[in-house]
């Protein structure tokens, strides 16, 4: 009898533990991850300044890589529409400024959302901005995918 009561307590010590991991990991749903920490695709996407006039700022959300797929972060925030125009050479400076290059020709083709790339020392990553306006507002997301190779 005492050892099925041992194989419980470590059983329920077992669950314990394994909520407590996930709740620190931050597991918010079972394909979106935000990582309490050692996501690089955030911390490269967090390196990008905003302009001053974004509001709404989103927390940054990461997506962890899945097989061939890369971690993907997300950030989005507001704009006052009319300002928009400003935005891609906004980032692309600081693309520069983060070694990344624009994209080529066949790049833009197959999205041309891509504001810049890089590929070297084992990871490829790719800065990505989608904009969606309405009259008064638009909102910017901002995405940035890594993958280790």
């Amino acid at each position: 009898m005492s050892l099925s009561k041992t194989g419980l307590t470590i059983a329920a010590l077992m669950v314990v533990l394994g909520g407590a991991g996930y709740a620190w990991w931050g597991v918010s749903s079972v394909a979106t991850l935000s990582f309490a920490w050692g996501s690089a695709a955030k911390r490269y996407i967090a390196a990008f300044d905003l302009p001053a006039e974004a509001s709404e700022v989103t927390k940054i959300t990461v997506m962890g890589p899945d097989g061939n797929m890369p971690e993907i972060a997300l950030r989005d925030f507001n704009i006052q529409a009319g300002k928009q125009s400003d935005l891609k050479a906004f980032f692309t400076k600081q693309c520069a400024q983060f070694g990344m290059q624009d994209p080529d020709a066949y790049d833009l083709q197959i999205e041309p959302d891509t504001l810049c790339v890089k590929s070297q020392a084992g990871e490829s990553l790719r800065f990505l901005m989608y904009i969606n306006c309405k009259p008064k507002t638009c909102l910017i997301s901002l995405e940035l995918r890594r993958l280790d190779f």
